[in-house]
């Protein structure tokens, strides 16, 4: 009977340990708010907890030098691990990865756009090529889509749009929701010029675009 009691006490300690982490999942802004560090980083050893991280780009936060050591699992709500070799965008509260953190794979996130920052006054001189990076992320969003991506778009230039209105690259992946029914397609504009749409019906929406920005 003794054992029995013993062993109940040891679970009612586990879950009250458990149910003490409050897991919200933050907005972005709410995110960026409270986070001490933001950054790119490369995952160069990884031995439970304990990892070492390639520091390849910093948004929030400063480091005494290119590699940062993170040690998770000193409590309930700092239990996730990374994997050896894979890269992630990091957002630390203090110096440790809190479990409903936004932290994750680079090349699948698109809040590393958010982080470049707003710009305003969007028309068809806005826009922009892509980096290498930015199109690994590009070609890993349209996936879900089932939008291909043409060979020729690093040389292309892009635009983005959501419903009939031009708007910044920042924007329109904060307007983007996973659980709301939007759809997403991939136009030449003009030779040179690709527009990245968001929306509810595409053909109404380029028609008022191509109005808007003068195009045949």
């Amino acid at each position: 009977m003794k054992r029995v009691t013993v062993v109940l006490s040891l679970i009612v300690i586990a879950v009250s340990d458990i149910s003490a982490c409050d897991c919200v999942v933050s907005t972005f802004e709410e995110e960026v708010e409270k986070s001490k560090k933001i950054f790119h980083g490369k995952v160069i050893s990884a031995e439970y907890y304990t990892h070492l991280i390639e520091i390849k780009k910093v948004w929030k936060g400063e480091f005494l030098s290119d590699t940062f050591k993170l040690v998770q699992g000193t409590n309930t709500c700092e239990k996730r691990v990374f994997r050896q070799g894979w890269e992630y965008l990091f957002f630390l509260e203090d110096s440790s990865v809190i479990n409903c953190s936004r932290t994750n794979l680079f090349y699948v996130t698109f809040d590393s756009f958010l982080l470049d920052g707003i710009e305003e006054n969007y028309n068809k001189d806005s826009a922009t090529n892509f980096s290498d990076e930015e199109l690994n992320i590009l070609k890993e969003f349209l996936k879900h889509y089932n939008v291909s991506v043409p060979d020729d778009i690093i040389d292309k230039k892009i635009l983005f749009a959501v419903e009939d209105s031009v708007v910044s690259k920042v924007q329109y992946f904060k307007t983007h929701n996973w659980a709301r029914p939007f759809l997403v397609d991939l136009v030449s504009l003009e030779p040179d010029v690709y527009l990245l749409w968001l929306g509810t019906n595409v053909e109404s929406s380029l028609e008022k675009i191509r109005k808007k920005l003068e195009l045949k």
